[in-house]
């Protein structure tokens, strides 16, 4: 089995055990080998628990073939094996002078250093406890729960940007403009476990940073792009707790549970190249030696880079051409062009490139530092509000007829229309979004490249700027031009404003103020279009995956938690349509607030008048005031017309003083889920409460009964409302007050 085989595999049960609304990459126990009791880890433990999930009842005891066989045991008839991997790319050896000879300490003791080698990659196979002949015995071995907290710490200290700890927000985060995290105080998390693991989530996101590892990490929440930042920081995170011996405990992550599943489904997901992402990421935080070598990987995987030395800017980029494919521009700090030209030779790596160049103008190549392509901007000028109208030749962006310009305004969804190609795949006239048109480019483009052909097409997009309609031509060679629509406008726009020889062209064909309204149309189209359409594009995804998952519910009888979800998905699609009205208006768009789940979690079900008799659920141990908040919720219910269930007063009188706390525990669980058992609705006082092992039963038990789930605040606001319709006089029917009840 190969690497590739292996995440694939690997990829199908992460799939399955998503599917179940179970976070593989937060066990809540790990696979362990049934002999020496070690803990598996990395993508092994993820495929291990998953296996143990979905097949084997939950054991997460594993076992080699000989293994089993030194222990009596036989693997039963038609069970399969599951695979293991073994990887090592590094190896500890004795530090040799430059003479050879081993370098010893102060002490004598002979000094060791890390070596890089060839990867090594071996696959094993392992059976579970549950597939063997007898099952072997439980052991009664107490599980270590200590961790290696100078290590956890050690990584803490390698954070590459500054950490804020504030004592109001309760709310972590890694924020890329600042490139810094905030994080609430130690003392606000119930242990310091739980700070490593969310100290280490967002150290992962900083890795990714622009002047790091450059992944692509600014984007609106429930897009494609930030559901895999957060699977890298996710299981970045794991890595380093597991290096640690640590329980990953990080809270945020169950909510992105949803978005994960879509990423994973898309046919052009890899879960390799995540993890190869988290390999890296991993690597920067844990060994600050190698952050150079790393970055300097990260450059020679792009074809475009700007870089600054604190005085200098040094824009990069590939071109077409073998004989020389480097193109380059070097600017002062106010981004004023001083220089620049085409060189290299066919292979040259970026970074080769970047130290020539670099040498040949005398500067430090050492001292260069990735920034943002988007620093370019500064060096263009002011953009008019509206987009100007130009001659029909050399105007992509523009109004057919005076009429439509200065029409109401109207809100529209972009449309791609291909009004000529060669080919007749390509639907001449039809309506289509941007990603279905990038969909169908993509499979063109495919094809005419492994048969090394082209294909003129020719496009043009509708779309509203500032309330007004645009219209956008433009010409796609398939074969050629591989990269979706939108990033293709923005290339030419680019192409257009760095190529000096076509403009001085146009400027003696067209005179100098016509030329004037060409350059600020283009300047327009690459300032403002382009991320108008790039915004629309991101809601149109959203749009698709979010209706995807409700046709999937879409059945006769659903349940509590069914609904709350779909509830859910329409106020996500009440959201997009927002935004795109806000976009289309010209106003500011607000991705990083959308719907949150847990907002719809737990609220009334469709019919709550049936609602009589109400249990109440609620962390009790953990919860030193838990009396006075039942009882609260108890008058609360009562008042509101419920028959109120209050555990903590069923079980007065019916405990013995002389049980142990298991068994006071246990009977008091026995009596109340009895009670549970004959009620309409449970009523959750605290979401976070379901850390409450009680709770977590309670709502399991409810959930298997189909008794549904309400929050305290979602009943008594129901009510209140239900209360305040009802003392509203009927003015056409004198019975609508009856048959309202």
């Amino acid at each position: 089995m190969t690497y590739q085989e292996y995440m694939n595999l690997l990829q199908t049960k992460v799939i399955d055990i998503l599917n179940k609304g179970i976070n593989p990459w937060q066990p809540a126990d790990r696979a362990r080998n049934g002999v020496t009791d070690r803990r598996y880890s990395g993508a092994n433990a993820v495929m291990l628990y998953c296996s143990s999930l979905i097949l084997h009842e939950g054991d997460m005891r594993w076992y080699t073939f000989n293994q089993a066989k030194q222990l009596g045991c036989s693997v039963k008839k038609g069970q399969k094996a599951t695979p293991a991997y073994f990887f090592q790319n590094t190896v500890e050896r004795a530090k040799k002078d430059e003479d050879g000879n081993i370098v010893k300490d102060a002490n004598g003791l002979t000094v060791y250093e890390t070596v890089r080698i060839p990867p090594i990659f071996k696959v094993y196979y392992v059976f579970n406890a549950r597939q063997l002949d007898p099952i072997p015995r439980q052991k009664d071995t107490k599980y270590d729960d200590s961790y290696d907290k100078e290590m956890a710490e050690t990584i803490l200290s390698n954070t590459p940007v500054r950490i804020n700890y504030d004592e109001r927000n309760k709310i972590p985060f890694y924020s890329p403009g600042s490139d810094e995290i905030t994080l609430p105080l130690r003392s606000s998390f119930p242990d310091l476990t739980e700070f490593y693991s969310t100290a280490f989530h967002e150290m992962a996101h900083s890795t990714g940073a622009i002047s790091r590892l450059a992944r692509e990490i600014a984007n609106p929440f429930g897009s494609e792009p930030y559901a895999i930042e957060e699977l890298v920081a996710e299981i970045t995170a794991l890595s380093l707790s597991e290096n640690c011996n640590m329980q990953y405990t990080h809270k945020s992550s169950a909510a992105y549970i949803g978005s994960w599943l879509q990423a994973i489904k898309d046919p052009s997901f890899r879960l390799s190249s995540i993890y190869s992402s988290v390999s890296k990421a991993a690597r920067f935080l844990e060994h600050p030696e190698d952050r150079e070598r790393l970055i300097a990987q990260a450059r020679n995987n792009e074809d475009e880079l700007l870089l600054f030395n604190g005085e200098k800017y040094l824009h990069v980029q590939r071109t077409d051409d073998g004989e020389e494919p480097w193109d380059y521009t070097i600017y002062d700090s106010n981004l004023k062009d001083l220089d620049g030209g085409r060189f290299g030779k066919e292979g040259m790596k970026t970074s080769e490139a970047i130290d020539e160049i670099s040498k040949y103008h005398d500067l430090d190549p050492s001292i260069w530092k990735r920034v943002d392509l988007a620093e370019l901007d500064k060096s263009r000028p002011e953009i008019v509000a509206e987009p100007v109208a130009l001659n029909k030749k050399e105007t992509p962006i523009q109004t057919e007829n005076e009429e439509k310009a200065t029409a109401a305004k109207k809100h529209v969804i972009p449309e791609v229309r291909f009004t000529f190609s060669e080919n007749y795949h390509v639907p001449i006239g039809k309506n289509m979004t941007l990603s279905e048109a990038d969909k169908l480019l993509s499979t063109l483009n495919e094809d005419y490249r492994s048969h090394e052909e082209t294909l003129l097409t020719r496009f043009e997009i509708a779309f509203s700027l500032d309330g007004t309609e645009q219209l956008y031509k433009d010409k796609y060679v398939i074969g050629k031009d591989d990269k979706p629509l939108v990033e293709h406008i923005e290339k030419s726009m680019n192409s257009f404003l760095k190529n000096k020889g076509l403009q001085e062209k146009l400027r003696e064909k067209y005179g100098e103020e016509e030329f004037a309204r060409i350059l600020e149309n283009k300047q327009t189209i690459l300032n403002r279009a382009v991320p108008t359409l790039n915004c629309h594009q991101s809601l149109d995804e959203q749009k698709e995956r979010t209706e995807s998952m409700l046709e999937t519910l879409t059945k006769p009888k659903i349940t509590t938690v069914e609904r709350e979800f779909i509830e859910y998905s329409k106020a996500i699609l009440d959201w997009v349509e927002q935004q795109r009205s806000n976009l289309n208006d010209g106003k500011a768009v607000n991705f990083f607030n959308p719907p949150q789940l847990e907002d719809y979690q737990y609220i009334m079900p469709e019919n709550p008048e049936k609602i009589k008799t109400v249990y109440i659920s609620g962390p009790i141990t953990a919860d030193p005031n838990y009396r006075e908040r039942f009882k609260t919720a108890e008058e609360s219910l009562s008042k509101a017309g419920y028959t109120a269930i209050n555990p903590v007063e069923l079980v007065k009188g019916k405990l013995s003083e002389n049980m142990s706390a298991a068994e006071t525990w246990r009977r008091a669980m026995e009596i109340d889920l009895e009670a549970l058992r004959h009620s309409d609705a449970v009523v959750i006082l605290d979401k976070k409460g379901l850390e409450s092992m009680g709770m977590d039963i309670e709502t399991h038990l409810a959930t298997r009964l189909n008794i549904p789930l309400v929050t305290l605040d979602h009943i008594l606001k129901w009510s209140k409302e239900q209360t305040k319709t009802e003392d509203v006089p009927a003015k056409k029917e004198p019975d609508a007050r009856r048959l309202m009840r």
